[in-house]
């Protein structure tokens, strides 16, 4: 009831009190513009908002999966928006986490929800399609999963960060080839409603809007603004995002064997769900429910000591870049197994017992002496 009276609340306040927020409009707008043969990237402001960034940024089969959302009067169309997101959250979480762990890791989430609901994005569902991914994947079913993936990737990029888990699977050929089978399919479907030089067109102008937010080193709410800002230098976008992919995936290749374990491939998705927020260059807010339910499965697959309790604490406050980046680094070590190198390298440094003789045995020696 409390994710239901979330989406409710969310409803009214950007659908009744007032509808000057932007960006469910934007959604609902994406449809008719693309029926009607309209650039679903241009500027509409007497229909989407007046700011230079209230313009669609989704792929144009985004566009035409927000068709029931435009079909109906604009409340509902509020509300079913809100719903889907919160109540597919919801259903995800419960199935990641079973028994009682589930409403530890939905209580870890809300907060984040609250945010992402509230602003009418669509963070809430990506963040479900891409657990939902995870779970077919571990059940074997790559068509739900290739629909996952791909229906994520073509509203946000970040979804198409679960390729790793297709490509281990034992049969990857068919895995991938299932999967892009499904990614295509979506990719043309928008020729249901338009030609295809129209969907060709509309391609092409939502490749310039990627490739010109790809320069913004302001907007996210990212850890590499906050880097820039601390070291007082400009660094592009890529340098960051290349050495954390690089560091993302060392494990994998590192202990190739380590993906038969259930646990690895959990605490992988846990590093993945806050690497694709943290290191995304338009991350906002919002985004963070998709790195808290890493957070969640972090925090309920480790023992409950202190300096986790802090960091789960700073992350659910609101903090974000910070504390999120600590735990994902954290992640990242325990993956390598951090803590088996350290012991090995102290068990190659000898006690302080062997290296300095007792104080008997200098006394001994000056006798004989």
């Amino acid at each position: 009831m409390l994710f239901v009276g979330l989406a409710v609340v969310a409803t009214v306040q950007r659908g009744v009190v007032t509808r000057t927020h932007a960006t469910f409009p934007i959604f609902r707008q994406s449809f008719p513009h693309l029926i009607g043969g309209q650039d679903l990237y241009g500027r509409y402001p007497a229909e989407q908002g007046i700011e230079a960034r209230d313009r669609f940024k989704y792929s144009p089969t985004a566009a035409l999966l927000f068709a029931p959302f435009s079909a109906v009067p604009f409340v509902l169309g509020l509300l079913l928006w809100t719903l889907l997101n919160a109540l597919a959250l919801y259903k995800s979480v419960e199935r990641l986490f079973p028994g009682s762990d589930a409403v530890a890791a939905l209580a870890i989430v809300f907060p984040a929800l609250i945010a992402a609901v509230q602003s009418t994005s669509s963070n809430g569902l990506i963040a479900a399609l891409m657990v939902a991914s995870f779970l077919a994947i571990e059940r074997g079913r790559m068509v739900r999963a290739g629909a996952a993936i791909a229906a994520g990737a073509l509203m946000k990029l970040y979804p198409a960060a679960a390729l790793p888990f297709v490509l281990a699977q034992p049969n990857r050929r068919r895995a991938l080839g299932v999967v892009s089978l499904v990614a295509a399919t979506l990719v043309v479907a928008p020729l249901l409603v338009v030609t295809p030089a129209q969907l060709w067109a509309q391609y092409r102008s939502w490749a310039a809007v990627l490739f010109a937010d790809a320069g913004d080193l302001t907007f996210a709410r990212s850890i590499m603004v906050v880097i820039r800002s601390v070291v007082g230098f400009h660094v592009e976008n890529w340098w960051f995002q290349a050495v954390a992919t690089m560091v993302l995936v060392t494990p994998l290749a590192s202990r190739r064997d380590a993906w038969k374990e259930a646990g690895f491939r959990r605490t992988f998705l846990a590093s993945l769900l806050i690497y694709v927020v943290i290191f995304n260059h338009q991350a906002e807010n919002s985004s963070y429910v998709i790195a808290a339910v890493g957070l969640a499965v972090w925090f309920l697959s480790g023992p409950r000591t202190w300096p986790r309790i802090a960091l789960l604490i700073a992350c659910m406050a609101g903090l974000e870049a910070v504390p999120y980046f600590i735990v994902w680094l954290w992640l990242q070590f325990d993956l390598l197994e951090g803590a088996r190198f350290i012991a090995w390298i102290r068990a190659q440094v000898p006690e302080r017992a062997d290296a300095v003789p007792e104080p008997s045995a200098l006394a001994a020696d000056v006798v004989e002496a």
